[in-house]
């Protein structure tokens, strides 16, 4: 597309605009959007935003089993001291991957 096609073709969208904001938006160089543009970008944001959603409750569901676990595993060496070794490794591995959360 030539140069000046692509002047003329800002002409007519600028059309809608005052002077004025016109050069405000020259000034600030902002960047125009085409409605199909904003819509797209807006479904993009909303996805990403959906997406960090489920990822936030499968972190806390994470950390509750891995609690419950760590906690279980806790009573199973109490209770049954001929696994405790086995029980006491694997309470280690459990703390180990809390710690790695932030818990």
């Amino acid at each position: 597309m030539a140069e000046g096609t692509v002047k003329d073709c800002l002409e007519n969208y600028l059309k809608a605009y005052k002077s004025d904001s016109i050069q405000k938006i020259r000034d600030e160089k902002m960047q125009l959007v085409t409605a199909s543009e904003f819509v797209q970008l807006h479904q993009e944001k909303l996805a990403a935003e959906r997406e960090v959603e489920k990822l936030k409750k499968d972190n806390e569901a994470m950390k509750k089993a891995l609690t419950e676990i760590s906690d279980g595993i806790a009573e199973v060496s109490i209770d049954d001291f001929n696994n405790s070794s086995k029980a006491s490794v694997a309470s280690i591995y459990a703390e180990q991957a809390l710690a790695a959360i932030g818990m």
